[in-house]
């Protein structure tokens, strides 16, 4: 009997991320900006907690950071991204700042997930940019977003794009396609 409930928790397990991988991601934002905020930020330290939601990306948290920062330092705008480490008793992006010294500090937080069955397929994000000179927060998001397809490109592209129509980032800035990984 215990058996059988495995197989049949394999099987369907199996089927749900064959089928995703068969699927576009998806997401959607939605955002504000300080209207004083003239953005056009040059140095950028990313600071990710992607929560359990990268585990079921294709490529995971490594392509997201990859696709973030190349799709931001072909902008011009020079980037780091580091993961956050959920259990760490000391925050590290201090440290990470003074060695970097980025002008802004975009942070992605996860919220919530969303489950299908057994296996994460998407979830919510809050988003937000820290100018260090004026030491505002001039940009927040908020992004829901599902882990099919190719989810790294979707999740840059989603976020890249709407910082490029804030004006947070310089407007020639071309977010990365949908394409195969």
């Amino acid at each position: 009997m215990l058996a059988n409930r495995v197989m049949v928790f394999a099987i369907v397990t199996a089927t749900c991320l064959a089928l995703s991988a068969c699927v576009n991601s998806t997401a959607a934002i939605n955002s504000n900006k300080l209207a004083t905020y003239r953005g056009d930020v040059r140095k950028l330290l990313v600071v990710a907690d992607h929560g359990d939601i990268a585990k079921y990306m294709k490529g995971g948290d490594d392509l997201i950071k990859e696709t973030m920062e190349s799709t931001l330092n072909a902008c011009g705008v020079i980037t780091e991204y580091h993961s956050k480490n959920p259990i760490a008793v000391i925050n590290e992006t201090a440290a990470w700042s003074a060695t970097f010294r980025p002008e802004a500090i975009l942070e992605i937080q996860w919220k919530s997930e969303r489950t299908v069955g057994v296996v994460v397929a998407g979830g919510e994000y809050m988003v937000s940019l820290y100018d260090l000179q004026s030491k505002t927060t001039p940009w927040k998001a908020t992004m829901t977003f599902s882990t099919a397809g190719y989810a790294a490109q979707t999740f840059v592209g989603t976020l890249v794009g709407q910082m490029k129509a804030d004006g947070v980032i310089n407007e020639k800035c071309v977010p990365p396609a949908l394409t195969k990984r």
